[in-house]
Formats: C-alpha cells, structure tokens, sequence
C-alpha cells in the first residue's frame, strides 16, 4: 500500500470514529512460522496500536517489530525495507555481471561477495541465482516490481537504483516469470556468465 493510501484510509477511518492501524509485514511463510517476521503497526491511537503489537507478536521478530505513530508512516516502513531488498538484488546482478564481463562464474562471484555490504543477499538467494527453481517463490516478482513503482511515485526525487531494479523486475515479468521468485533477476544474469548450475 502507498503511504497516501495509507493516510486516505487512516483519515477516513476517523472520520467515522473507527481506530485504524496499518499494519504492514516483511518475511515470507518460513520467517512466519519461526516467528522472525518485520512488521509495523502504525496509528495515531496508541492503545490499539499497542493491542496490535501484542496480537502480532507470536509471528514478529522482537527487534523487527516497530510501532509507529500513524498508517502512512508504517506503509512507508515496508517500502523502505523492500528498497533495500530490490537495490540489494540489483547489486548482486549487476555484480554477476560485471564479473562474467573477465570470465567469473556467477558462483564464484557468490563466494567473492562474503563480507561485503551485498554478502547478505547473495547468500540469501544463492540456491535460486545457481539453478533452483524461481518458480518456488518467496517473494514474486510481481509483488516486488509492484512496490518498485510505489516507492518511485512516493519519492520527491528520482531513485535511480531502485529504478533500474524495477527495469530488471519488468525483464523478469516480461519474460514470464512475474509470479516467480524475483531472484529470477539474479539466476537470468547467472545464466549470462555461465555460472547457474543446479542447485541441490
């Protein structure tokens, strides 16, 4: 949801004496279940925005669960932690890339990223960008590529980094592979340098 929505909602909710809160989640079913999702509960009402942070905190991740103090703040918080995932994504692809360009297999590119600021997302997608199967998605690329295009229309200014993620995640659904994990930009540039593999 776009933080303007959000407000819409939040706006029209008192109007008619109704306590809204937001509540957006980050994870997929397996964080879920291990009770390690991101979420954010927003709303000017302090006590119900509480009552939903006790609801939810069974699947919340203690040091990922946020309260904040309206809707549009909390739709906000979700898009700022998947820009981080499609920039990230982005910087694995294009680090594929750059070195399939002096003949690196896309796993060792993999191996070579470990310590750094993108270690985090090569190993997070690792089985996916050497051969497995995008279309067990997690995250689909329509879902992401979706909040790609909110967080360019909420932003004042241009966001090129997100920008060219959003280029890739369009290849990818052109392609077909909207409903596929959105790693599938990842395991595409694998191909390219001839680094994907089965994954086992």
């Amino acid at each position: 949801m776009a933080p303007e929505d959000a407000r819409e909602f939040e706006t029209w909710a008192h109007g008619r004496g109704v306590r809204y809160v937001h509540t957006p989640v980050v994870g997929t079913l397996a964080p879920a279940r291990a009770g390690k999702l991101g979420v954010y509960v927003g709303g000017t009402d302090a006590l119900a925005r509480q009552t939903v942070a006790d609801a939810v905190s069974a699947y919340a991740d203690p040091d990922r669960l946020k309260l904040l103090e309206s809707a549009p703040e909390a739709a906000t918080a979700k898009l700022l932690a998947n820009l981080a995932l499609a920039v990230t994504a982005q910087g694995v692809a294009e680090a594929i890339r750059l070195g399939g360009a002096e003949g690196f297999a896309a796993e060792r590119v993999l191996d070579l990223l470990k310590g750094t600021s993108l270690g985090w997302m090569a190993d997070f997608k690792r089985d996916f960008t050497l051969g497995r199967d995008t279309a067990d998605a997690q995250f689909s690329t329509d879902a992401i590529a979706k909040d790609a295009r909110l967080m360019i229309h909420t932003a004042n200014d241009p966001l090129p980094a997100t920008g060219a993620a959003l280029e890739a995640l369009l290849r990818a659904q052109r392609a077909g592979l909207g409903d596929h994990d959105f790693s599938a930009i990842l395991q595409e540039e694998a191909k390219r340098s001839g680094g994907s593999q089965a994954a086992s």
